[in-house]
């Protein structure tokens, strides 16, 4: 599945259109879904997008987390390889400044303390799985450690 952020926009409502031609299973997620009119192959999300300083992978790095009715999305980009390094904070190996990328895994975690997360990783192949589940951060530490992202 492929989540298009901003999709009743002028490029996102094309990306999901191509998509969907294409045989892509898409989330097409917008502020006001009842007013969206995307095809009907689409799954529209209601939410509300923001930016957060992700910085560690890349100076200048940023992620979105998708604020939904349902539970946060945050869609991580690079801050780790995958959700289970971020979990164990070990920073990737292009990393310029590993103090900085644990500092963001921090942050990251800190965010799945306070409310549900799914954190969605460009590298990491179970992302698919916790997007079409709803597989929150926490959910994923429950077994580990009690329930929160931190002990």
């Amino acid at each position: 599945m492929i989540l298009v952020t901003g999709a009743t926009g002028n490029v996102g409502r094309e990306a999901v259109n191509l998509l969907l031609e294409d045989g892509q299973e898409v989330a097409a997620v917008t502020r006001n879904p009842t007013a969206a009119e995307l095809p009907g192959g689409a799954h529209v999300l209601g939410g509300d997008p923001s930016l957060m300083p992700t910085l560690g992978h890349t100076p200048g790095h940023i992620s979105i987390v998708v604020n939904t009715e349902d539970v946060p999305y945050f869609l991580a980009s690079d801050t780790s390889y995958s959700q289970s390094l971020l979990i164990k904070r070990a920073p990737d190996g292009v990393s310029p400044r590993a103090s900085v990328a644990i500092d963001t895994m921090d942050r990251i975690l800190g965010l799945a303390d306070s409310r549900p997360l799914v954190y969605l990783h460009t590298h990491d192949p179970e992302s698919v799985d916790r997007l079409t589940e709803k597989r929150t951060l926490g959910e994923s530490l429950m077994p580990t450690l009690g329930g929160g992202a931190r002990a």
